[in-house]
């Protein structure tokens, strides 16, 4: 019966993400806490035992883990793109080259600067952005009549805090828009004096608020980007 509807799914593992074992392998290596993390615990107690094998294994993994070539307790790789792994290569070398030259007197005293320095780069470049809100615009009027000035948007959502002093109505339009179209629905709808907030999505590009109200009105902008 199988070979009639043909073979069936094989489940298939999900992979690590190699940037957050690489940050555990560069601050806890040597308390093999990045070979906890990828299920290897008998590998990971001896790296414990041997303080990261005097500062060698710590810095074997620590490159193993960058290039691709450290698998999972079953063996599995971990997933990256090839510019992080260039990266976290590139720091990975710069880090294990500073805490060399750090342990000869003749090195001075700003191997641990750059190595610091080494560091933080790599905790801001490779770890996965996050997203924060950002100002856009702000707009306010003593009557709503039209359209505001154009404003540019670089995010994936907008929140739009406004006040109405009389009922009104807001409308998020692409930029050069001169009147509503029809059928528009408004992000902001009110038929008395209100004040609050609403988030929207919104892609790329320019855009304007267009307002429609007998009374006075603010509105702040604030959109979500990826840092």
């Amino acid at each position: 019966m199988a070979d009639e509807y043909g073979p069936f799914p094989v489940d298939l593992p999900e992979l690590k993400d190699f940037r957050p074992n690489w940050v555990l392998s560069l601050f806890l290596g040597v308390l093999g806490v990045d070979r906890f993390h990828r299920g290897c615990l008998l590998t990971g107690a001896l790296k414990l035992l041997t303080l990261g094998g005097a500062g060698l294994w710590w810095a074997w993994d620590l490159l193993a883990v960058a290039t691709g070539f450290a698998v999972d307790g079953g063996g599995h790789p971990m997933k990256g793109s090839r510019s992080h792994r260039i990266l976290a290569t590139a720091v990975s070398l710069a880090v294990i080259a500073g805490a060399g030259a750090g342990a000869v007197s003749s090195v001075g005293p700003h191997a641990r600067e750059l190595a610091a320095g080494a560091v933080r780069l790599a905790v801001s470049s490779v770890l996965p952005p996050k997203p924060v809100w950002e100002p856009v615009a702000e707009f306010a009027d003593r009557v709503g009549t039209g359209p505001t000035l154009p404003f540019a948007v670089e995010g994936d959502a907008l929140t739009i805090r406004y006040t109405l002093g009389e009922a009104g109505f807001i409308y998020l339009l692409p930029a050069g828009t001169a009147a509503v179209p029809d059928g528009t629905d408004p992000v902001i709808s009110s038929l008395e004096p209100a004040i609050g907030a609403v988030t929207v999505e919104a892609g790329l590009g320019d855009y304007l608020l267009y307002v429609q109200s007998p009374g006075s009105w603010t509105a702040e902008i604030v959109q979500r980007v990826m840092r």
